[in-house]
């Protein structure tokens, strides 16, 4: 199965969010073998003031989601499909085979790292729908992520002269049109870049 991994902004329950997730997914889900929701809150030590993570508790995070993924693959079939980062707080989402005893192999996991708050929970979750209709993106932020793609390629991009730039408008498509979405998402508002090659 392919890896896609992508992120986009929103503001779930009024709140600044960073969603990332796996956009591979897509076409293989529901998975009917792993119909478990699991899921885990980890808590920083010192959010930013806007509630993401800081650039000090990177390593840690990143180890935490490394260690978790391994543990629960091993003990639950589990697949981490995306997470949450937000009001100081980072959400991970996995579908597993089963959830016996998903709460002390999350605290084993979790020992490794001291310090670290964290919340869990299993539900029943056949139709994938913390994927689909909370984590996936809407049309309108899709669009934005391909957007983002083509502005990092462009700026990657050498041999135009120093003085040309390029403008790009990122709101395509109407907020009307946009579908209200579970936890409360909103696009942020159009943004234009002015992109000089190198």
């Amino acid at each position: 199965m392919l890896e896609r991994w992508n992120f986009y902004f929103c503001k779930v329950n009024d709140v600044l969010s960073s969603v990332a997730l796996d956009l591979g997914l897509r076409k293989q889900v529901p998975d009917p073998s792993k119909p478990e929701l699991l899921w885990i809150w980890v808590y920083f030590k010192s959010p930013r003031p806007d509630g993401l993570s800081s650039s000090s508790e990177f390593d840690s995070l990143v180890a935490i989601e490394k260690h978790l993924t391994e543990s629960l693959e091993q003990k639950f079939h589990a697949l981490l499909c995306g997470r949450i980062t937000t009001d100081g707080r980072r959400e991970f989402y996995y579908y597993g085979a089963h959830s016996d005893e998903f709460e002390s192999a999350v605290a084993d996991a979790l020992g490794h790292f001291p310090g670290y708050e964290f919340d869990c929970g299993t539900q029943k979750d056949p139709g994938w729908k913390q994927y689909l209709d909370v984590l996936y993106p809407s049309d309108e932020d899709r669009q934005r992520i391909e957007n983002r793609s083509v502005l990092e390629v462009l700026e990657q991009k050498r041999g135009h002269p120093q003085s040309s730039a390029r403008y790009f408008s990122l709101d395509l498509l109407s907020h009307k049109k946009r579908p209200r979405r579970l936890l409360g998402c909103h696009p942020t508002a159009g943004i234009s870049h002015a992109i000089t090659a190198r």
